[in-house]
Formats: structure tokens, sequence, C-alpha cells
């Protein structure tokens, strides 16, 4: 696969590759304009269809709201938040619908139908969020987590982490992936703890130990994003601004980019759950329509 560099590009990949046509998306509570209107765009552009789940009445009036033909897609009419979760997780768990989706629902109920031990499509692996961040000026797509669920990542779960997003980036067309341990700092401070285990793990990496990565850290965010600020700084190292993926601190920092990404900066993001076996689209309740459509594409492209 040829490395893909905007959502752009991962959109037109899903559509124009064969297997992936007449891809079906289960919908976790879709009575709402917001998120039909991302199935719509979903429709239009050929991207997938949906499964719709959730109160039919209010799927019905959302969808006459926004002009959403619902002779390309299907409703199943559910109440309650956790029986709606619950009927989600069964459609991709067997295989009737190829990804799921969250809807206008709480995330804790949702997360709970998708973990669940018996009925749920958890691979077994460590879940965290895999989120694509898209701008002009960085060149080319970074991958980073975790910007929604994992509070503070410990050790072990930094190294997971690191396995698990090498491989998304492999299926992006980057043979050897590079990692940014992301701190406030590049320099090796005994006081600050954070530093002295980023250097730990890239010395890990130094010696084969996480497979066929690059992994530069402690260092910052501006000198794992930005050749210029390298320069400026005089900073030497095997990244040099050029880093595939960003492994954060917390959840605090990478809510806090995530958001001023966006926000501020007009950001493209899409996320993705790793360490289950179906994708899971999944987003903040204030992203748009073209948001959660990111996170679909970014989505069916990791499942193929």
């Amino acid at each position: 696969m040829m490395q893909v560099n905007t959502f752009e590009d991962i959109k037109k990949h899903v559509i124009e590759n064969s297997k992936n046509q007449g891809k079906k998306i289960a919908v976790a509570a879709a009575g709402d304009a917001e998120v039909l209107q991302t199935i719509k765009m979903a429709n239009e552009i050929g991207l997938a269809t949906g499964i719709l789940i959730g109160d039919e009445s209010e799927i019905i009036k959302q969808a006459k709201s926004i002009g959403l033909d619902l002779s390309l897609n299907r409703i199943v009419n559910v109440t309650g938040e956790k029986a709606i979760a619950e009927k989600a997780v069964e459609k991709v768990r067997t295989g009737e619908a190829d990804m799921l989706m969250k809807g206008l629902i709480h995330s804790p109920t949702f997360m709970k139908a998708i973990l669940n031990s018996q009925t749920g499509i958890k691979s077994g692996g460590f879940v965290h969020l895999i989120t694509a961040l898209s701008h002009p000026s960085l060149g080319k797509i970074r991958l980073a987590s975790d910007m929604g669920m994992v509070v503070e990542p410990t050790y072990k779960e930094k190294i997971e982490m690191i396995k698990n997003i090498a491989a998304v980036a492999r299926k992006m067309g980057i043979k050897t992936p590079k990692v940014a341990l992301i701190t406030a700092m590049e320099t090796i401070a005994e006081s600050i703890p954070i530093t002295v285990e980023s250097a730990s793990i890239a010395k890990m990496a130094d010696r084969g130990q996480l497979g066929d990565v690059i992994v530069d850290g402690p260092i910052s965010f501006d000198l794992a994003c930005f050749k210029e600020a390298c320069e400026r700084k005089r900073f030497k190292g095997p990244i040099q601004g050029d880093a595939d993926i960003l492994i954060l601190p917390d959840l605090h920092s990478a809510n806090i980019l995530y958001k001023s990404a966006v926000y501020m900066a007009g950001m493209e993001v899409g996320s993705n759950f790793a360490g289950v076996t179906k994708p899971v689209a999944i987003y903040s309740r204030g992203d748009t329509a073209e948001t959660k459509l990111n996170s679909i594409a970014f989505s069916l492209m990791l499942a193929e």
C-alpha cells in the first residue's frame, strides 16, 4: 500500500478498494441529526451504509430533518441505552455490520458493551485510542495515543501502544515508523521521572526489543513534528521533526492538544480503538460530521 498522507487519501483508498464495497456501520443511538449527517455523507461518497439502532420514531424524525435517504439504510428499533449499545455490538460481533459507530449515547454505556467479556468485541490486548491528526503544517498524518481513554499510561502500556500503533502505521504504508515519546523537554532529568522512562523505552527500541521502529524520547512536541524547530534549537536526534507516532504522557495534556488542534488550528482528526476485534469509530461529543466521517474512513482502512 502506498503511504496515505491526508484523510482524502484514506477515503479515496477505502472507496476504490473493491473489498470495501457494501460496508455497513452499526450506529449505536442513531437518533441525532449530526450523527445521521455523517451517515448521509458516507452514503453520498460510497463509503458505507448504516444500520441505525435506536428509537425508530426519533431516527425517522431526525433523518427527515437532514434529508437522509432511509431506503439506503436500515433502522433497528431498540429503546434504552444499555440495550441499544448491546444490539449495536451484537451486529458487528456477528458480522452483520462491518464496524461500530458511537451515536448519541453516553461513553461509559457504549464502552461497557464493547468490553463485556461474554458479548463484547475485546480482543484480549490492551485497549486504547488511536487518533490520526492531519494538517498542512504537519506535512503528513501523525498518529497519537491516547487522546481520550487512558488516563496515565504506564511503562508497560506505552510499549503496547508503540507496538499497536506501529502496526497501524504499516497499514498506512510506513515501513519503519518513527515514534516520539512526548514530554515537556528533550533532556533527561532525574527529577522528572517521565524523561527517564522515555529514555529507557527509546533504548529498548535501539536494541531491537520493539521491532522495526525508530523511537526517540524524551522529546518535546515541536522537535517531534517540526524540522525547523530542530534547526533553531540545534537539536540532533533520529526523528528530527518527522515523527509518525506520538505517545503522549497523559490524558490531560493529550486532550488539551486534541481540542487545541481542532478548535484553534482547524486540524482534521479521526479516531479508532486498538485492542478490539472490529473497528470502532469514536470521537468527542463536540466533533463535526466531517470528523466523524474521518473516523469511519480511518476505521474501515484499518479493518482491511
